[in-house]
């Protein structure tokens, strides 16, 4: 049998395959801070979509702007002393609402590479003034801030602070004096300088900082809540009966002082539960319980009172209690879907579930219906950005994550590998070497898992450092090792024969066919990036995408040697984004969509001269693929799934053995998508399981044997046939 690779160079056709797509709405985006002005109208910062308002009590919620900043999320809101709005942005500094549009006020903050430093909290003061306290972000902003705007522009006054990054801002409600809650503890500001005020505080990460009418001050720390009774130096510990979890918001009921209401969570950077909860204390803090326990949310960054009992959760969603934190429903009416910080990663599960995970910088989401709603899916994830999902054969789910470093680090890293055994419902970590990547999956013909990844343990960077690839022989709870370096593994494949592949910042590609003792490195003529993408089709053909080179290679020797195509019409910059196979060799690339087809097509037999076939529907940035196993292919983009109309995965109908001699226990999982038919001479033997899905119709001649103590299961129709 031939075998081909191709790796990612490419010829477009006039012509275009006429495919249509349905598109299912992705999970919806978090939010991180709501206020209300003085005639009770709300407003909601998201993480991705801009400013959200509702003038009706949370019922309906529209965009304020077109539901956009166009420069990513918004941290914090605050009204100034005429009740304009302020918004504290990630990527675009301050900007204020005009009644019709966004305009920025940036004069002063610190820039660099044409970014504003990230500005994470907003504060007006009695007189007002504006505060607005900055975090540090990658090596462009190394280190935090505070800033006071005069009405023109921004000055820093973080002297006697430090340079923390700062989280939250209070302004006392009796003396007009102004707390900054820091990585570092709480600072007092006395008009020229800052003072530590940390005595008795139990944790310097401070999320949250919130004053009672009465001029108490409270701390929401990474380890619990503190207050700071008005006019005295000595912060008290508040925790009992509170996990030993972050706090990220804190509400005090504005009729009721004793009642206070803190929400959990953890940050993107830090390593913590990703699931966010809610707990209230009756008695000013002296012991508290949890409630809302019916609402499914990431972290809780922000607790509103309204009016007449009324309190409102923002996390995952936004929630509401009508009867003063009792009984929670979702309010969510009007909100749209994230747009996630990810080059997407989907699964699909198996007949007849067909469940979708959706993976994104805010943790993993699940639809069981479609993708008509969502569901977080984190429990026993401990970082948030997601970097890997996978379904296998045997119904396993794998999930990897890893978190932001820091600004003085290389960017991400800290990676853990999960495992879900219950359809995403709890993870586990696996038991492999820690690494700081864990990228790409693969599951070779005897159902052993392979798993690229990077860097070691060692300080990242573009050389080949340590494994690059590790194999499971038990369905993926135990990893082992393999002797192969291609730096940061990128990408791994196998085809039908147990050949392991494996590329990265190898400079080609590598390939075992000895089940992993051994690997040679076959080079890319002509690479001048990192190998991003390995792809085997069901015929053994091959796919390698460069993610930084408009390039696609492919071979007919299993990997060897490499041809480019040769059309001069390519992906942009980062080559193809995804590849993937139909049953009968064609291959389906995803693009960025920029100046190129978002998604095209290429038949086998492959030539160097091989048509490129754009796909007709769809447009922008697309990423993973998948199928499912009725043959609709699924496409992951920043805030949807497209979704194929039409089965194009399409198997011919099977009559087959199930490899079972005499004396063998089968245990083994068939699928196909036509008709198939069982031989008389197929046995399942004692301690067998065995399923078979036929989705037209399945056969069984007389003489089918399963045996007493086996376990033999049939599905049909669980593709609507």
């Amino acid at each position: 049998m031939k075998r081909y690779i191709v790796i990612a160079i490419l010829f477009f056709s006039s012509k275009t395959f006429p495919q249509t797509f349905t598109f299912l709405k992705g999970p919806l985006t978090t939010f991180h801070d709501l206020i209300k002005d003085n005639s009770g109208n709300l407003f909601l910062a998201s993480h991705t979509k801009g400013v959200f308002t509702s003038t009706d009590n949370g019922q309906n919620w529209v965009g304020l702007g077109g539901n956009t900043f166009g420069v990513g999320q918004c941290n914090a809101l605050v009204f100034n002393n005429t009740n304009q709005l302020l918004a504290a942005t990630e990527q675009g500094g301050v900007k204020y609402w005009n009644n019709t549009s966004w305009t920025s006020i940036n004069s002063g903050l610190f820039t660099a590479n044409t970014l504003t430093i990230p500005i994470r909290t907003i504060a007006v003061d009695l007189a007002g003034n504006y505060y607005a306290g900055a975090h540090s972000y990658t090596s462009n902003f190394p280190n935090g801030d505070l800033y006071k705007y005069n009405g023109t522009s921004w000055t820093s006054i973080s002297s006697g602070m430090g340079n923390k990054d700062v989280n939250t801002i209070a302004i006392s409600p009796i003396s007009d004096l102004i707390y900054a809650g820091t990585d570092g503890g709480v600072f007092a500001y006395n008009g020229s300088n800052w003072v530590a005020v940390n005595t008795g505080l139990g944790n310097l990460i401070v999320h949250k900082l919130v004053f009672a009418p009465n001029g108490d001050l409270f701390a929401g720390t990474d380890n619990g809540i503190f207050k700071l009774p008005n006019g005295t130096t000595n912060w008290q510990n508040l925790n009992i009966n509170l996990p030993n979890d972050a706090i990220q918001s804190i509400a005090v009921d504005p009729n009721n002082t004793s009642h206070i209401v803190v929400g959990t969570g953890y940050n993107f950077d830090q390593v913590g539960t990703l699931v966010g909860k809610v707990f209230q204390s009756l008695n000013g803090g002296a012991n508290w319980s949890q409630i809302a326990t019916n609402i499914s949310s990431t972290a809780i960054k922000s607790l509103l009172f309204t009016s007449n009992n009324t309190l409102f959760a923002a996390g995952w969603g936004v929630f509401q209690s009508t009867d003063n934190g009792t009984t929670w429903t979702t309010a969510k009416k009007g909100l749209s879907g994230g747009v996630f910080n990810t080059n997407g990663c989907l699964a699909v599960t198996a007949s007849p579930d067909h469940h979708i995970f959706y993976g994104t910088d805010e943790g993993v989401f699940k639809s069981t219906d479609g993708g008509v709603t969502w569901h977080p899916a984190n429990n026993g994830l401990t970082r948030h950005n997601i970097t890997l999902l996978k379904c296998d054969s045997q119904g396993n789910l794998f999930c990897a994550v890893w978190r932001y470093l820091g600004a003085g680090s290389v960017g991400f890293g800290d990676g853990v590998l999960y495992k879900s055994k219950d359809d995403g419902n709890t993870w586990t970590p696996v038991n492999i070497a820690k690494d700081w990547r864990y990228l790409e999956m693969a599951e070779l013909p005897n159902h052993d898992l392979i798993c690229s990844h990077g860097f070691g343990s060692q300080t990242p960077s573009a050389t080949i450092i340590g494994s690059s690839l590790a194999v499971s022989h038990d369905h993926g709870s135990n990893w082992i090792d393999l002797n192969v370096m291609a730096g940061l593994g990128y990408c791994t494949a196998a085809n039908a024969a147990g050949n392991m592949f494996t590329a990265g910042e190898s400079n080609g590609v590598f390939r075992s066919t000895d089940g992993g003792n051994t690997f040679n490195l076959y080079a890319l003529p002509g690479l001048n990036s990192n190998v991003t993408s390995i792809e085997v089709s069901p015929t053994g053909d091959m796919f390698v995408s460069a993610g930084g080179q408009r390039t696609l290679r492919f071979s007919t020797d299993s990997g060897m040697t490499y041809t480019n195509f040769t059309s001069t019409i390519l992906p942009d910059y980062k080559g193809a984004t995804d590849v993937i196979f139909d049953n009968n060799g064609k291959a389906y690339c995803t693009t960025t969509g920029q100046g190129v087809a978002s998604l095209f097509t290429i038949s086998p037999p492959f030539t160097a001269n091989s048509t490129i076939v754009p796909v007709a529907g769809l447009a922008g940035s697309y990423w993973k693929m998948v199928w499912d196993d009725c043959g609709y292919l699924y496409i992951y983009s920043a805030g949807n799934i497209a979704k194929s109309t039409t089965v194009l995965n399409i198997s011919a109908g099977i009559t087959t053995t199930l490899n079972s001699p005499l004396n063998d226990v089968l245990s083994q999982e068939y699928n196909t998508l036509s008709a198939a038919t069982i031989q008389a001479s197929d046995k399942i033997f004692n301690g067998a399981t065995t399923s078979f899905t036929g989705t037209k119709s399945i056969s069984l001649n007389a003489g089918f044997e399963a045996k007493n103590g086996s376990v033999f299961k049939a599905s049909i129709g669980a593709c609507g046939n």
